[in-house]
């Protein structure tokens, strides 16, 4: 994609697995919107459908609401893009997914290049 990996930073937005589903959404979206305001990313990749709902559940002001459009810039907030792609999981073991999913997660690049020098 030639993205510099140096800038890009990594997380999971599931941060209790270790709980029942319901307390994990009551109280784990906490962490990594505490994780965003720390890191302040200029984008978030987000994968699947059950994520973006997790992302669109909990708000801090200036977010936007984001919606299932694969492989399309969105904005997130004023200083953030976020990039929607299939679950990379439902994708390993299925040719036409593993298509969907590179095709969304290529525009990465993209993005990448339009950005200025770092």
């Amino acid at each position: 994609l030639g993205v510099n990996p140096l800038v890009v930073y990594g997380t999971n937005l599931v941060k209790c697995h270790d709980v029942d589903v319901a307390e994990g959404e009551k109280n784990c979206s906490t962490h990594w919107l505490e994780e965003f305001q720390i890191t302040q990313p200029r984008i978030i990749v987000v994968m699947g459908e059950s994520t973006l709902a997790g992302v669109n559940r909990d708000r801090v002001a200036g977010m936007k609401d984001l919606v299932w459009d694969p492989g399309v810039l969105q904005e997130f907030t004023p200083f953030c893009k976020a990039l929607v792609t299939p679950d990379i999981d439902g994708s390993l073991d299925d040719e036409r997914a593993k298509a969907e999913f590179w095709k969304a997660f290529r525009n990465l690049g993209d993005w990448f290049r339009d950005e200025p020098p770092y």
